[in-house]
């Protein structure tokens, strides 16, 4: 924010901040500026760790902190395994660990005609999603 005041006062153009009662045209604006960012990053900081408390909260009492994933399904805010999708991840794992490549099995599950991660057909970057995501690997948080 600093350079781009800075551009603007070399232009003759102050820049008034309402919300902080600041004006790039005062002394000592950009020494506030820098405050007001601190503050800021602490405020971000502290809300973060509220938010991921509360979800690592709702987690361990085995409620869904969102939206289902491919595989799983939020029944009553509690998250629970999908049957056929399983299989698939299941499938994912072992080809993957056999060195199949993610393309080719992208390719097979669309081959196979298996819905795919939103119900469209398989890429290698849903495979890749899929090998990525530690809920698959039994992590919740």
């Amino acid at each position: 924010m600093h350079t781009i005041t800075t551009k603007f006062a070399a232009c003759g153009i102050a820049v008034h901040f309402i919300d902080q009662d600041l004006s790039s045209a005062e002394p000592g604006f950009g020494e506030m500026m820098a405050v007001s960012g601190n503050l800021d990053d602490r405020y971000m900081n502290a809300h973060r760790a509220k938010v991921q408390r509360g979800l690592r909260g709702k987690v361990l009492s085995g409620y869904s902190t969102g939206r289902g994933c491919y595989g799983y399904e939020s029944a009553e805010k509690m998250l629970r395994v999908r049957g056929s999708e399983a299989e698939t991840i299941r499938r994912i794992y072992s080809d993957f660990a056999s060195g199949t490549s993610a393309p080719q099995i992208a390719r097979s599950r669309n081959a196979d005609h298996v819905s795919g991660p939103r119900a469209r057909c398989w890429k290698s970057r849903d495979v890749y999603a899929v090998l990525r995501r530690p809920l698959y690997r039994g992590k919740r948080v």
